[in-house]
């Protein structure tokens, strides 16, 4: 089992009640919730140390078929598209 560590740390009464609130909708705990957004801002790699073929392959874009594509470049090259 890995080691853990105790972090303590004190809110605001509004601040941690919005934090419940976010973390009953969301079906977590809050303090899953305070891991997530710790990880997710302050020890993911910064976007400088991501190379552009992992940013590009991270990304989640909606393309037609290859084919499609092809027709649509042969067009703009024959100055069908604008």
């Amino acid at each position: 089992m890995a080691q853990t560590r105790h972090v303590h740390m004190l809110m605001e009464p509004s601040d941690y009640e919005r934090l419940e609130a976010v973390a009953r909708s969301s079906n977590q705990s809050v303090a899953a919730l305070v891991r997530a957004a710790v990880r997710e801002r302050y020890l993911s790699p910064s976007r400088s140390e991501v190379s552009p073929v992992e940013r590009l392959a991270a990304l989640r874009l909606d393309l037609p078929c290859w084919d499609t594509l092809a027709a649509e470049l042969t067009e703009a090259k024959d100055g069908g598209l604008p």
